[in-house]
């Protein structure tokens, strides 16, 4: 996807790395994840922590993706 988007800033994070995850995505008000497997949307959505939310969804053909922002009292 980064060589698409011709970017250089992509990270990609394997599901036993969720807690890697969770830390980055609390570092940004907002961000875009990328799901390559099915059930990895899910997975994370049962994850996160009550100060982020997932705050839109959509499917990519095979892949999906979800924008992740963080949330205030």
């Amino acid at each position: 996807m980064a060589f698409y988007a011709g970017r250089d800033d992509f990270r990609t994070y394997r599901s036993k790395e969720i807690a890697a995850l969770l830390t980055a995505l609390e570092r940004q008000p907002r961000a875009v994840v990328l799901f390559a497997h099915r059930n990895s949307l899910e997975t994370l959505r049962r994850c996160l922590p009550s100060h982020l939310r997932m705050i839109e969804t959509r499917r990519l053909g095979l892949c999906a993706m979800a924008l992740i922002a963080r949330v205030s009292g």
